[in-house]
């Protein structure tokens, strides 16, 4: 199955929720002034947000999840920064080592 167009649709919409946790993360660094932040994308979809803050590595640990295998084949190829798995957030152990 590819990647659909409410995928990427949804990816543009995503954006707006970017910057706002962009924001947060940076603030959340800036407290605990612990480099990398772990992040979980849970539900990543095709990786559009978990790219976004991928792109600053020495920031951020990256990982997105999601239960369908085209959406995270679709990430793997656009991101060599994060890590993508094929998973469902409600059996994932590697949840509780995100900050």
């Amino acid at each position: 199955m590819a990647v659909d167009e409410y995928g990427i649709k949804f990816d543009e919409y995503t954006l707006q929720r970017y910057e706002i946790v962009k924001k947060l993360c940076y603030q959340y660094v800036a407290k605990r002034k612990k480099i990398p932040l772990s992040v979980l994308d849970a539900g990543c979809r095709t990786g559009f947000f978990t790219r976004k803050l991928s792109k600053t590595p020495t920031l951020f640990k990256v990982m997105g999840i999601d239960v369908r295998k085209d959406y995270i084949d679709f990430a793997r190829n656009q991101d060599n920064n994060a890590t993508y798995m094929l998973a469902d957030i409600l059996n994932f152990d590697e949840a509780s080592k995100s900050d």
